[in-house]
């Protein structure tokens, strides 16, 4: 059995469902003075969990004591399907956990400079600078979160139930 005891950040365990992943690097010579890698992941968790991730740096090294990675660029794509943490709310006496479906692009630029003063002292300079945009959508709450049926593990709000008003959702 696949259990999380933090998905739920501090709620009950959830029982995730089992995946794959993959992951590659291609990258040049280290000792050169040009440099070059990509890289990138992908994984599948059921229909629950779709993470996809793509890398690329150029750096350049200037003397024996610099080394400068001038560019990189990054891509990620993150969906997860119900199981994503909202917040808690307590309702009739009890604590119900909040969730929903979650898909959100990110794209972030690095700069890096490392500057070698001595072999035992290093002057480092780290930058990423990111635009990031997650969409949430069919919100709910944990029913039975170790329901072998994925379905049964969230009640998924009805749009009797939940409404948005000016960006903020009453339930």
């Amino acid at each position: 059995m696949n259990i999380s005891n933090n998905a739920l950040r501090g709620g009950s365990s959830l029982r995730n469902e089992y995946g794959v992943s993959n992951w590659f690097y291609v990258g040049t010579d280290s000792r050169k003075k040009m440099r070059f890698f990509f890289n990138g992941f992908g994984g599948l968790n059921g229909k629950t969990f779709k993470p996809l991730l793509w890398n690329g740096n150029i750096s350049k090294v200037s003397t024996n004591q610099c080394l400068i990675y001038f560019i990189g660029l990054g891509y990620n794509y993150n969906y997860t399907r119900q199981g994503q943490y909202v917040t808690q709310i307590s309702y009739n006496d009890a604590v119900k956990t909040i969730v929903s479906q979650v898909s959100q692009n990110t794209l972030n630029l690095t700069y890096r400079l490392n500057y070698n003063i001595t072999p035992d002292l290093t002057l480092q300079y780290y930058a990423q600078p990111y635009i990031t945009r997650p969409l949430y959508d069919n919100f709910g709450y944990v029913d039975n979160p170790l329901s072998k049926d994925f379905d049964a593990r969230f009640h998924t709000f009805s749009p009797q139930e939940i409404t948005n008003e000016s960006g903020r959702y009453l339930i």
